[in-house]
């Protein structure tokens, strides 16, 4: 049956009414009262502000006067809606009053402002007190909400296993989302200071992120972050946009570290992401790399192609010292130390100091002076671009063979298979494996050596950019035999 009005008005519990009594910053409280002695002649009241401060009392007069049916002597207010707005306006007032008066000079100081001598913008200040009153009790609300919803999920998760039922999970709210955007928002502020390659990085993977969840139809917040999310993430990058486990890894690498960082500012996040199966997936490359004689066949065609001098000088210095190229696109500086040159600075990504003897080859001093000493002459995108074309033609220029390399890559534990041209594999990259490589396989650096040249101390990593060579095994197999016989 459906309630009338005033049945509704009946059955609805009263709303308790608000409290006008406040307390100032000082410790001081202030009271609405109805005083009998300041009455009028028709039975009305003064209504007074009493300032409690120390223990002792001061009367404020708002020059409101009512009858007693009208105060409300629980909340201290008036009844009359145009009164109590007043009210609360004086009290505003009144407020600022004990926090900048002493205690003797309270009265004072409202008397100067009922006469006019002190004026606020009052109205602004009531409706943000009030705002800001309903705003408390929205998130006294919310948490309660948020715990009920908790009690829920949990209970919908309990019986979806017990029944062995699918269950969709609910949508992110408007205020998750708004938590997802201010964490982000903060991440990519704290990138401030780093290398504008990191933070561009940071930024084309938030870009991917939101792809992915318009592409599989989710909303991003910092609670759906799971291993449901995880083969959803791992099906974009990988099927969607054709990649393989390293640039998946990648993008986990880094949505793990945004997340850590989350939480490190105090954001609630689903804590999914630590779970030992949200891996960081790692393939290992084929190492591929050019050898001495496709550096000095590279090198001769700046004769042929010297619109292409950029590139070649940046591929062959790179090669020749082995720097990363955050390191190596950069202004350098020669040292001696002990009256040999050196090329030294400290690495950007471990911070170790590298030193690069200027002896390895002539070479590497004469391009840098060529540039004036500094190699930032060309973006990574391009050189990574535009070396393979530069490449074909110095392969096609001396009649030699681009290699076709056949290599294996994978999609999670699904191995495929891959070929391609030895000119197509090389970048940027390639240059530090084939300076690791090469000086290994010619016998005249060790690891140590090549650890100190590059400014590292880590073993692992530099066994990830060697390839033993056949011929160098043969060639020191011959050498080991030769001893053995004298």
């Amino acid at each position: 049956m459906v309630l009338s009005n005033l049945d509704d008005a009946k059955t609805m519990p009263a709303k308790k009414p608000e409290s006008n009594v406040l307390k100032a910053a000082n410790g001081a409280t202030i009271t609405p009262q109805l005083h009998s002695y300041l009455s009028k002649k028709d039975g009305g009241h003064h209504v007074l502000l009493r300032v409690t401060l120390n223990k002792k009392h001061t009367y404020l007069d708002t020059g409101i006067y009512v009858m007693p049916n009208q105060f409300d002597t629980t909340a201290k207010g008036l009844k009359k809606a145009d009164l109590q707005l007043e009210l609360r306006r004086l009290l505003v007032e009144a407020l600022k009053t004990v926090e900048i008066s002493r205690e003797d000079n309270i009265k004072d100081e409202w008397n100067r402002f009922k006469a006019g001598e002190k004026s606020h913008e009052w109205l602004d200040v009531v409706t943000t007190l009030m705002e800001e009153d309903s705003l408390r009790k929205l998130i006294v609300k919310r948490g309660e909400l948020e715990a009920q919803l908790a009690e829920v999920n949990s209970l919908i998760k309990q019986l979806a296993e017990h029944t062995g039922t699918d269950v969709v999970k609910a949508s992110p709210s408007a205020q998750d989302v708004t938590e997802y955007e201010a964490a982000k928002k903060l991440f990519l502020a704290s990138l401030v200071g780093r290398s504008k390659r990191d933070q561009d990085a940071f930024v084309s993977f938030f870009t991917v992120l939101d792809e992915c969840a318009k592409a599989k139809k989710f909303k991003l917040s910092l609670d759906v972050f799971d291993m449901e999310f995880y083969a959803a993430y791992a099906k974009y990058i990988l099927d969607d946009r054709d990649n393989f486990n390293n640039t998946f890894g990648a993008h986990v690498k880094k949505l793990k570290s945004f997340l850590k960082y989350a939480e490190s500012k105090g954001f609630k996040v689903n804590s999914g992401y630590k779970d030992r199966e949200f891996k960081i997936l790692e393939e290992t490359k084929k190492v591929v790399y050019l050898d001495a004689e496709e550096l000095d066949m590279l090198w001769n065609l700046k004769a042929v192609y010297p619109q292409n001098a950029n590139h070649i000088d940046l591929c062959v210095f790179q090669n020749l010292t082995g720097l990363r190229v955050g390191d190596c696109m950069q202004k350098h500086c020669v040292v001696t130390e002990k009256g040999e040159k050196f090329l030294s600075s400290t690495t950007q990504k471990t911070e170790g100091t590298y030193w690069i003897p200027l002896a390895l080859d002539d070479r590497i001093l004469e391009i840098l002076e060529a540039h004036d000493m500094n190699m930032n002459i060309l973006s990574e995108a391009v050189y990574n671009r535009d070396i393979k074309n530069v490449l074909k033609k110095m392969y096609k220029h001396y009649g030699k063979v681009d290699t076709l390399i056949e290599y294996k890559r994978y999609k999670l534990k699904q191995e495929v298979p891959c070929e391609a041209l030895k000119s197509d594999l090389i970048t940027s990259h390639s240059a530090r494996r084939g300076f690791i490589s090469r000086n290994i396989n010619n016998g005249h650096f060790n690891e140590s050596d090549l650890l100190s040249m590059l400014g590292s101390k880590d073993y692992s990593q530099l066994k990830k950019y060697i390839k033993i060579e056949s011929t160098a095994l043969a060639a020191k197999a011959a050498s080991s035999k030769k001893k053995a016989v004298i």
